[in-house]
Formats: structure tokens, C-alpha cells, sequence
């Protein structure tokens, strides 16, 4: 298994916090199974980007076998691609479009 961390965070402003809090909380992140990918430039469209990113793993073999976001319009865009799709409703934002049927939700990664 390869984890992808896919983030909306862009690489100038936030790629070192997401290191430090993915450490910080125990995710696995400096093992060679791993990888992260965040945006170029803050200005950049999360939907497209994750879109876009998704899409390239999948035309390079990769077997996207889940996606996990807070945002209802990027889980509805993986579940189109026939991806399994977690919707984290932690820090959903307000107003968004309703989540696909096929989404399963999770309101922690702490068990």
C-alpha cells in the first residue's frame, strides 16, 4: 500500500505544518510507502487540483482504492471515479452540496 496525503494546502504556506501535524498525530509520513502532495500556489482551485492529481495517479496505474476529505464536492468527485469515499464530517464547511450516496462517513480518525 501507498498513502497519498492529498491536500488542498499549498506547498509555499503549509507544506511544513502538514508534515508537522501529520507527525505530530502519528500518521505514518517519512515511511517509503508515503507520499505528499499539495497544491503549487494557495490560489489554486482544491477541487481541480485534487481532480487533476487523482486523475494522473489513476492514468499512472496507481489502484486508488479510497479517498478520505472534509469537503462534500471532492468526495462526490472521487465517488464519480467509482473510488471509495469517506467523508471526514469534522471540519465540514458550511452550505456544501449534499454527499454522494455512496459515501461512508467518519467523524474521527481516533478509535
Amino acid at each position: 500500500v501507498h498513502i497519498v496525503y492529498l491536500t488542498g494546502r499549498d506547498i509555499p504556506g503549509m507544506r511544513h505544518g502538514v508534515v508537522d501535524a501529520l507527525l505530530t498525530h502519528g500518521f505514518p509520513m517519512l515511511d517509503a510507502g508515503t507520499s505528499l502532495i499539495c497544491k503549487p500556489t494557495f490560489q489554486d482551485n482544491d477541487k481541480e487540483f485534487k481532480a487533476r492529481v487523482v486523475d494522473q495517479l489513476i492514468q499512472q496505474h496507481f489502484n486508488v482504492v479510497a479517498l478520505v476529505d472534509n469537503e462534500p464536492t471532492i468526495v462526490n468527485m472521487a465517488a464519480d471515479k467509482s473510488i471509495l469515499v469517506v467523508h471526514f464530517t469534522g471540519s465540514t464547511w458550511a452550505g456544501q452540496v449534499p454527499l454522494h450516496t455512496d459515501a461512508l462517513t467518519l467523524a474521527s480518525f481516533v478509535f
